[in-house]
């Protein structure tokens, strides 16, 4: 069965889910496609690894690594 982006911004919202706002859908397609992942490869483990402050929208950086992070502000503009 293949995943869907809305199946993964399911997970992500039920993961990271309390009373702050969290990225949108948009934001979150474009730190999978940054970190090079097909829909089917993002697991619940791989969500959790997003960056807390980045998921809470007090960060623009979802990942540790600096390379992807500049992946993932490239693919916001495409």
């Amino acid at each position: 069965m293949t995943k869907s982006l809305d199946q993964i911004n399911d997970d992500f919202s039920r993961i990271w889910a309390n009373s702050e706002p969290v990225r949108s859908k948009d934001e979150l397609d474009a730190a999978i496609r940054a970190a090079g992942l097909d829909y089917d490869q993002v697991t619940t483990e791989w969500l959790r690894t997003l960056n807390k402050a980045w998921v809470y929208l007090r960060s623009d950086a979802p990942f540790d690594d600096e390379t992807i992070n500049r992946a993932y502000r490239r693919e916001l503009l495409a």
